[in-house]
């Protein structure tokens, strides 16, 4: 069952994962106005919020994770903290 709030496209876009003194690099795999599937180099514990840079697109965008399976992480994007 699907239950996203907005249908995802898939997309090849690399972002970066910022942890205050840190980041890690990431692909997006697919992304929606509400949130996003992230695809990790490695598998690392990552904190339940953070910030995306969408390199791409110069665009950044506070997230909540919902879920993490190995190597992928999806993520809700939190409203109204975007910039």
């Amino acid at each position: 069952m699907n239950n996203r709030r907005a249908p995802r496209l898939r997309t090849f876009k690399s972002g970066t994962i910022s942890l205050g003194d840190r980041s890690l690099d990431c692909l997006i795999r697919n992304m929606s106005a509400t949130g996003a599937c992230l695809e990790l180099k490695g598998t690392a514990t990552i904190p339940t919020s953070f910030k995306l840079t969408i390199k791409p697109d110069s665009l950044f965008r506070d997230c909540k994770v919902v879920w993490q399976d190995g190597h992928r992480v999806g993520v809700l994007f939190e409203p109204g903290r975007s910039a």
